[in-house]
């Protein structure tokens, strides 16, 4: 991939649009109940949600860049990707009015769904009510690519990643003159473990709340890159808000 300062957001872009486990393990959904499967017509799933309430699912406003929220179909209850699950329909999406695609600034939205995700192995979980500090690991869980240029995961996967200090995360993607928004948070490990493409939209949980979102990175589990988060703390606001109407 070409890396001239020119091309270099466009090149961020790339790898985010379908962005964003790597060393995870493998987890049965009987342990991350609140994650949602985001699948296409073609019943394929490309981004990952959480059941933040019975009929609300917290996911990354990059996934709407190629498809509509109507579009796309939820599935919760399941380990695998082929599991049929509890699926629900998406009456309706909310895209942060903040949510910039080049930079990923505010890369939320929640989805309602049609009806209640309920069944075995859901369960929803609240929303962050703190901000997360350096030193705080969340854990991060998807279906996505287990190593940058290999393929999605069949099963479901979880890593635990240490948030880090802003300005460290900066000095990292200074060089690629790629801009961070104040909206995200990043985690980082040394680039032994990260999220990968198919993961985005997933949860950051800490302490037994949603407290990021995946958003986008460089790649994935590179030595040079932590991976960029979503913080719940930013757009809370507008996750309820959404909620409410």
């Amino acid at each position: 991939m070409l890396r001239t300062l020119l091309l270099c957001c466009w090149a961020a872009l790339a790898l985010a649009q379908d962005s964003r486990i790597i060393n995870g393990d493998i987890i049965d959904i009987a342990h991350a109940p609140y994650i949602m499967q985001l699948r296409t017509p073609r019943d394929i799933t490309v981004c990952g949600g959480t059941l933040i309430a019975p009929r609300y699912v917290v996911t990354a406003a990059h996934c709407m860049d190629k498809m509509k929220p109507e579009d796309f179909l939820v599935v919760g209850g399941a380990s695998t990707v082929d599991e049929p699950g509890v699926k629900r329909k998406v009456v309706k999406g909310f895209i942060h009015p903040g949510y910039r695609m080049l930079n990923k600034d505010r890369d939320v939205a929640v989805l309602k769904l049609d009806g209640d995700m309920v069944g075995k192995n859901i369960r929803t979980i609240p929303l962050c009510s703190e901000a997360l500090q350096p030193g705080n690991m969340i854990q991060v869980s998807g279906w996505g690519r287990t190593q940058e240029n290999g393929y999605s995961s069949d099963e479901l996967r979880t890593i635990f990643m240490p948030i880090i200090e802003k300005q460290e995360c900066l000095k990292k993607y200074k060089k690629v003159s790629v801009k961070i928004s104040d909206s995200v948070v990043c985690a980082y490990d040394g680039g032994n473990k990260d999220s990968c493409r198919g993961d985005s939209g997933g949860p950051g949980v800490y302490g037994g709340e949603l407290c990021a979102v995946v958003s986008w990175g460089m790649g994935c589990g590179r030595v040079e890159y932590p991976g960029l988060y979503t913080s719940i703390d930013v757009v809370r606001d507008f996750i309820e808000e959404s909620m409410r109407e």
